[in-house]
Protein backbone atom coordinates (compact mmCIF):
# COMPACT_ATOMS: atom_id res chain seq x y z
CA UNK A 1 0.00 0.00 0.00
CA UNK A 2 1.17 3.64 -0.44
CA UNK A 3 2.25 5.50 1.75
CA UNK A 4 0.42 8.74 3.15
CA UNK A 5 2.31 11.73 3.53
CA UNK A 6 0.97 14.66 6.48
CA UNK A 7 3.19 17.50 5.42
CA UNK A 8 2.97 20.36 7.17
CA UNK A 9 3.19 24.20 4.96
CA UNK A 10 3.84 26.15 8.33
CA UNK A 11 7.05 23.76 9.83
CA UNK A 12 10.19 25.28 10.08
CA UNK A 13 8.89 28.99 10.18
CA UNK A 14 7.45 28.17 6.70
CA UNK A 15 10.58 26.77 5.18
CA UNK A 16 9.07 23.23 5.13
CA UNK A 17 7.29 24.54 1.78
CA UNK A 18 10.21 24.66 0.19
CA UNK A 19 11.96 21.47 1.52
CA UNK A 20 8.28 20.11 -0.06
CA UNK A 21 8.47 20.95 -3.57
CA UNK A 22 12.20 19.86 -3.39
CA UNK A 23 10.88 16.25 -1.69
CA UNK A 24 7.80 15.71 -4.10
CA UNK A 25 10.24 16.11 -6.63
CA UNK A 26 12.58 13.55 -5.88
CA UNK A 27 9.47 11.10 -5.37
CA UNK A 28 8.51 11.74 -8.71
CA UNK A 29 11.90 10.98 -9.95
CA UNK A 30 12.26 7.89 -8.38
CA UNK A 31 8.58 7.01 -9.19
CA UNK A 32 7.56 6.89 -5.86
CA UNK A 33 3.61 6.05 -5.46
CA UNK A 34 2.05 8.21 -2.70
CA UNK A 35 -0.57 10.70 -0.93
CA UNK A 36 0.44 13.60 0.30
CA UNK A 37 -2.33 15.93 3.01
CA UNK A 38 -2.04 19.38 3.75
CA UNK A 39 -2.03 20.54 7.43
CA UNK A 40 -4.28 23.76 7.14
CA UNK A 41 -4.55 24.70 11.29
CA UNK A 42 -3.21 23.25 14.49
CA UNK A 43 -4.29 19.50 15.18
CA UNK A 44 -5.09 18.93 11.87
CA UNK A 45 -2.18 16.36 11.59
CA UNK A 46 -3.98 14.46 13.78
CA UNK A 47 -7.42 14.44 12.54
CA UNK A 48 -5.80 13.46 9.01
CA UNK A 49 -3.72 10.63 10.18
CA UNK A 50 -6.81 9.55 12.50
CA UNK A 51 -8.90 9.29 8.94
CA UNK A 52 -6.15 7.57 7.29
CA UNK A 53 -5.90 4.88 9.34
CA UNK A 54 -9.60 4.61 9.66
CA UNK A 55 -9.52 4.28 5.96
CA UNK A 56 -7.07 1.17 6.28
CA UNK A 57 -3.21 2.87 5.70
CA UNK A 58 -0.25 0.98 7.11
CA UNK A 59 2.14 3.79 6.83
CA UNK A 60 2.22 7.02 7.58
CA UNK A 61 4.69 9.74 7.67
CA UNK A 62 5.29 13.13 9.29
CA UNK A 63 6.97 15.99 6.95
CA UNK A 64 8.03 18.59 9.32
CA UNK A 65 8.92 19.37 12.95
CA UNK A 66 8.42 17.45 16.67
CA UNK A 67 5.26 19.04 16.30
CA UNK A 68 3.77 17.60 13.09
CA UNK A 69 5.05 14.08 14.64
CA UNK A 70 3.38 14.60 17.88
CA UNK A 71 -0.11 14.79 15.75
CA UNK A 72 0.16 12.25 13.23
CA UNK A 73 1.68 9.97 16.31
CA UNK A 74 -1.71 10.94 18.55
CA UNK A 75 -3.92 10.22 15.34
CA UNK A 76 -2.42 7.02 15.10
CA UNK A 77 -2.45 5.55 17.90
CA UNK A 78 -6.13 7.09 18.69
CA UNK A 79 -7.57 5.29 15.57
CA UNK A 80 -5.66 2.09 15.32
CA UNK A 81 -2.21 0.83 14.36
CA UNK A 82 0.28 2.25 12.09
CA UNK A 83 3.85 2.57 11.45
CA UNK A 84 5.18 6.02 11.31
CA UNK A 85 8.08 7.37 9.87
CA UNK A 86 9.45 10.83 10.56
CA UNK A 87 10.73 12.98 7.82
CA UNK A 88 12.32 15.96 9.86
CA UNK A 89 11.78 19.02 8.21
CA UNK A 90 10.94 21.62 10.81
CA UNK A 91 12.74 23.81 13.19
CA UNK A 92 12.66 21.54 16.11
CA UNK A 93 13.42 18.03 14.94
CA UNK A 94 14.83 16.56 18.29
CA UNK A 95 12.86 12.66 17.56
CA UNK A 96 15.44 12.12 14.41
CA UNK A 97 18.50 12.13 17.31
CA UNK A 98 16.18 8.65 18.17
CA UNK A 99 16.84 7.13 14.54
CA UNK A 100 20.10 6.35 12.00
CA UNK A 101 20.73 9.61 9.86
CA UNK A 102 18.97 8.45 6.53
CA UNK A 103 17.99 10.82 3.26
CA UNK A 104 13.94 11.33 3.38
CA UNK A 105 13.69 9.07 0.24
CA UNK A 106 15.61 6.70 2.16
CA UNK A 107 13.60 6.62 4.98
CA UNK A 108 10.04 6.62 3.55
CA UNK A 109 11.11 3.43 1.61
CA UNK A 110 12.95 1.55 4.63
CA UNK A 111 11.41 -1.79 5.42
CA UNK A 112 12.71 -1.44 9.32
CA UNK A 113 10.20 -1.10 11.72
CA UNK A 114 10.42 -1.28 15.34
CA UNK A 115 8.55 -1.07 18.19
CA UNK A 116 10.18 2.08 20.17
CA UNK A 117 8.57 3.86 23.79
CA UNK A 118 6.61 6.81 23.53
CA UNK A 119 5.18 8.80 27.03
CA UNK A 120 1.53 7.99 27.72
CA UNK A 121 -0.01 10.52 29.99
CA UNK A 122 -3.03 10.61 31.69
CA UNK A 123 -4.38 14.24 32.64
CA UNK A 124 -7.04 16.71 32.56
CA UNK A 125 -8.48 19.31 30.79
CA UNK A 126 -9.35 22.82 31.65
CA UNK A 127 -12.81 21.89 33.30
CA UNK A 128 -11.07 18.81 35.42
CA UNK A 129 -12.03 16.07 33.09
CA UNK A 130 -10.03 13.28 32.52
CA UNK A 131 -7.64 12.91 29.48
CA UNK A 132 -5.02 10.95 28.05
CA UNK A 133 -2.38 12.29 25.30
CA UNK A 134 1.25 11.46 24.63
CA UNK A 135 4.62 12.54 23.87
CA UNK A 136 7.17 11.21 20.80
CA UNK A 137 9.92 13.02 22.96
CA UNK A 138 8.90 14.07 26.43
CA UNK A 139 6.18 16.01 28.82
CA UNK A 140 7.20 18.49 30.87
CA UNK A 141 6.10 20.86 33.76
CA UNK A 142 7.34 24.18 35.02
CA UNK A 143 9.31 26.54 33.43
CA UNK A 144 10.35 24.67 30.44
CA UNK A 145 6.98 24.11 29.06
CA UNK A 146 6.24 27.59 29.47
CA UNK A 147 9.37 28.29 27.77
CA UNK A 148 8.47 25.63 24.69
CA UNK A 149 4.97 28.09 24.80
CA UNK A 150 7.05 30.49 24.10
CA UNK A 151 9.49 28.76 21.53
CA UNK A 152 6.12 28.45 19.24
CA UNK A 153 5.54 32.15 20.05
CA UNK A 154 8.17 34.61 19.90
CA UNK A 155 8.59 36.52 16.69
CA UNK A 156 11.74 36.58 16.16
CA UNK A 157 13.81 36.01 12.48
CA UNK A 158 13.81 32.53 10.87
CA UNK A 159 17.30 33.12 10.56
CA UNK A 160 18.54 32.86 14.01
CA UNK A 161 17.76 29.26 14.29
CA UNK A 162 16.39 26.83 16.86
CA UNK A 163 19.09 27.28 19.26
CA UNK A 164 18.76 30.90 19.30
CA UNK A 165 15.16 30.84 19.40
CA UNK A 166 14.96 27.98 22.10
CA UNK A 167 17.71 30.13 24.20
CA UNK A 168 15.26 33.44 24.13
CA UNK A 169 11.98 31.19 25.02
CA UNK A 170 13.86 30.01 28.09
CA UNK A 171 15.33 33.33 29.05
CA UNK A 172 11.43 34.68 28.49
CA UNK A 173 9.71 31.85 30.83
CA UNK A 174 12.22 32.13 33.79
CA UNK A 175 11.29 35.92 33.77
CA UNK A 176 7.71 34.92 34.17
CA UNK A 177 8.12 32.03 36.59
CA UNK A 178 6.32 31.50 39.55
CA UNK A 179 7.30 28.10 41.75
CA UNK A 180 5.36 25.05 41.75
CA UNK A 181 4.17 23.19 44.45
CA UNK A 182 4.14 19.59 44.22
CA UNK A 183 3.70 16.02 45.41
CA UNK A 184 5.86 13.14 43.47
CA UNK A 185 5.39 9.38 43.67
CA UNK A 186 8.12 7.47 41.76
CA UNK A 187 7.17 3.27 41.11
CA UNK A 188 4.25 3.37 43.83
CA UNK A 189 7.05 4.86 46.66
CA UNK A 190 6.26 6.94 49.30
CA UNK A 191 5.47 10.25 47.71
CA UNK A 192 7.17 13.42 48.48
CA UNK A 193 6.96 17.35 48.20
CA UNK A 194 8.64 20.12 46.38
CA UNK A 195 9.08 23.30 45.31
CA UNK A 196 9.11 22.95 41.70
CA UNK A 197 10.90 24.59 39.08
CA UNK A 198 10.41 21.89 36.23
CA UNK A 199 9.62 18.18 35.68
CA UNK A 200 10.68 16.56 32.73
CA UNK A 201 9.34 12.94 31.46
CA UNK A 202 11.03 11.94 28.62
CA UNK A 203 12.27 9.09 26.25
CA UNK A 204 14.22 11.63 23.67
CA UNK A 205 17.16 13.31 25.57
CA UNK A 206 16.83 16.00 23.80
CA UNK A 207 13.72 18.85 24.23
CA UNK A 208 12.56 21.88 23.09
CA UNK A 209 15.15 22.93 20.01
CA UNK A 210 18.45 21.24 21.57
CA UNK A 211 17.79 20.91 25.43
CA UNK A 212 20.23 17.82 26.32
CA UNK A 213 19.10 15.40 28.92
CA UNK A 214 20.64 12.58 30.46
CA UNK A 215 20.39 9.57 27.81
CA UNK A 216 19.04 7.34 30.96
CA UNK A 217 16.65 4.91 29.17
CA UNK A 218 16.26 2.83 25.80
CA UNK A 219 14.33 3.15 23.34
CA UNK A 220 12.07 -0.08 24.13
CA UNK A 221 13.06 -1.00 27.85
CA UNK A 222 9.31 0.52 29.36
CA UNK A 223 10.90 3.31 31.25
CA UNK A 224 10.84 6.89 31.05
CA UNK A 225 13.68 8.99 32.15
CA UNK A 226 12.92 12.03 34.55
CA UNK A 227 14.50 15.28 35.42
CA UNK A 228 13.14 17.23 38.55
CA UNK A 229 14.85 20.57 38.98
CA UNK A 230 13.50 22.07 42.61
CA UNK A 231 13.98 25.83 43.32
CA UNK A 232 11.70 28.55 45.24
CA UNK A 233 13.53 31.52 43.18
CA UNK A 234 14.33 32.95 39.80
CA UNK A 235 18.20 32.96 40.32
CA UNK A 236 19.09 29.51 39.94
CA UNK A 237 17.15 29.15 36.99
CA UNK A 238 19.95 31.22 35.37
CA UNK A 239 21.90 29.17 35.84
CA UNK A 240 20.81 26.06 34.76
CA UNK A 241 20.81 27.69 31.08
CA UNK A 242 24.28 26.74 30.48
CA UNK A 243 23.23 22.93 31.93
CA UNK A 244 20.88 22.88 29.54
CA UNK A 245 22.47 23.32 26.21
CA UNK A 246 26.07 21.30 27.22
CA UNK A 247 24.47 18.16 28.35
CA UNK A 248 25.68 18.53 32.01
CA UNK A 249 22.01 18.95 34.21
CA UNK A 250 23.17 15.64 35.85
CA UNK A 251 25.77 17.54 37.78
CA UNK A 252 23.45 20.89 38.83
CA UNK A 253 23.29 20.59 43.04
CA UNK A 254 19.51 21.72 42.57
CA UNK A 255 18.73 18.59 39.87
CA UNK A 256 17.44 15.04 40.31
CA UNK A 257 17.47 12.34 37.63
CA UNK A 258 16.89 8.80 37.42
CA UNK A 259 13.96 6.39 35.49
CA UNK A 260 10.52 5.02 35.85
CA UNK A 261 8.07 2.73 34.59
CA UNK A 262 5.50 5.21 36.19
CA UNK A 263 5.47 8.59 38.07
CA UNK A 264 2.80 10.73 39.45
CA UNK A 265 2.49 14.27 39.63
CA UNK A 266 -0.07 16.07 41.54
CA UNK A 267 -0.04 20.00 42.30
CA UNK A 268 -1.52 22.56 44.47
CA UNK A 269 -2.83 24.22 41.77
CA UNK A 270 -3.65 22.76 38.29
CA UNK A 271 -0.14 23.24 36.35
CA UNK A 272 0.22 22.99 32.53
CA UNK A 273 1.70 19.50 30.65
CA UNK A 274 3.52 20.67 27.70
CA UNK A 275 4.18 17.48 25.66
CA UNK A 276 6.02 18.04 22.32
CA UNK A 277 5.50 21.58 22.17
CA UNK A 278 2.03 21.28 23.26
CA UNK A 279 0.29 22.21 26.13
CA UNK A 280 -1.58 18.66 26.17
CA UNK A 281 -3.50 19.28 29.96
CA UNK A 282 -3.18 20.22 33.75
CA UNK A 283 -2.25 18.12 36.40
CA UNK A 284 -2.50 15.78 38.74
CA UNK A 285 -1.28 13.21 35.93
CA UNK A 286 0.26 9.96 35.75
CA UNK A 287 3.87 9.40 33.29
CA UNK A 288 3.93 5.80 31.89
CA UNK A 289 4.72 4.42 28.98
CA UNK A 290 3.40 2.56 25.62
CA UNK A 291 4.67 1.11 22.30
CA UNK A 292 4.27 3.35 18.88
CA UNK A 293 5.47 1.35 15.74
CA UNK A 294 8.25 3.38 14.05
CA UNK A 295 10.18 3.32 10.44
CA UNK A 296 13.93 3.17 11.11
Amino acid sequence: MKPVIIWNPAAGRGRARRRWATFEAEMHHAGVVFEALTTERRGHARDLAARAVRDGASRLAAFGGDGTLHEVAEGVIASGDAAVAFLPAGTSCDFSRRLPRSSWLARLQSHTVREIDVVRIDCHDAAGRAVTAHAVNGANIGFVAAASAYFASLPLPAFLGADALAIASAFSAIRAHRPIHATVSIDGRTAESMALANATIYKTPSLAGGMRLPAIVDSDDGKAGFLFFATERRLPLLSIIPSLYRGRLDRHPRIRTGSAHELSVSTDTPAAIEADGEIVGFTPATFRTRPLRVVF
